[in-house]
């Protein structure tokens, strides 16, 4: 049975969860699609936080559990100069690897506190962390 722990706001009991795949001990807000918050303690082990323990957001229904590499294409489009489509290969190929420090924050991070309550996520202050960003090896 998960531990429970009580966020500091109506209806905030919540169940700490350590059976998602690759994540430590997290807060479940809900499992489908998965809404897991990062206990603030983390927050105080170190600059980054640790990829076991960085949230979850998913907004889709569909979880996808691999990328086909050879087919898998990103789609920059928008507000660009010119749309484009790239391979993964092309991605590894053709730019230069860097890294970047920074904080990635959902923008429902500590709606649990607002009143009058609005719709979505009832996050207390663990939607966010702090990563280095970049490329894999």
């Amino acid at each position: 049975m998960p531990a429970t722990l009580e966020l500091p706001f109506v209806n905030g009991r919540r169940d700490l969860v350590t059976n998602f795949p690759q994540k430590g001990a997290m807060i479940l807000q809900r499992t489908r699609p998965p809404l897991l918050e990062t206990p603030f303690e983390v927050f105080n082990q170190g600059v980054f936080t640790p990829n076991d323990r960085f949230y979850v957001r998913w907004h889709l229904a569909n979880i996808p559990t691999e990328v086909d590499p050879a087919t898998f294409r990103l789609n920059i489009r928008g507000h660009v100069g010119q749309p484009i489509q790239l391979t993964l290969d092309e991605l590894v190929r053709d730019f230069k690897p860097f890294e970047i420090a920074a904080v990635n924050q959902c923008s429902g991070n500590s709606r649990g506190f607002f009143s009058p309550r609005v719709p979505g996520g009832e996050w207390a202050n663990g939607a966010m962390g702090n990563a280095l960003w970049g490329a894999c090896d």
